[in-house]
């Protein structure tokens, strides 16, 4: 990391989802997360092809900063079932996914492999995550 927070390179590290209290913690998901950079981020990679089934590990939410989630695998074989307020979002990768601030939401794997990445566009104001 470079001095006065410019330009570097922060590590990602092992965290357990149920670190954060709106998550409980599911077999097929790896989860890291970035540590002391200026814009909180965080990996999910599901490296099993998860059987297609409801997992409900993430609680609905809301933020007081913007979100943006991106799948990346290979065409259909990652999918997340995403609730933004009433609307439910099957989303399939490649795609990417837009959380306003203040919409409440959750994210839940639904079935398959590839890598789930949150990305908190303005910094939380305390480093305990999700």
């Amino acid at each position: 990391m470079t001095a006065g927070g410019g330009a570097g390179e922060w590590a990602l590290v092992p965290r357990a989802l149920s670190s954060n209290a709106r998550y409980r913690d599911i077999p097929e998901l790896h989860r890291l997360e970035s540590t002391g950079s200026p814009c909180h981020v965080i990996v999910h990679e599901v490296a099993a092809d998860a059987a297609d089934e409801p997992r409900d590990y993430c609680s609905g939410h809301a933020h007081e900063f913007a979100e943006l989630n991106v799948l990346l695998g290979e065409p259909g074989a990652l999918v997340y079932d995403i609730v933004l307020g009433d609307e439910t979002i099957t989303a399939t990768s490649p795609t990417t996914v837009w959380i306003p601030a203040g919409v409440e939401h959750s994210a839940n794997l639904r079935r398959g492999s590839g890598t789930f990445i949150v990305v908190y566009l303005q910094e939380p104001q305390d480093s305990s995550g999700g």
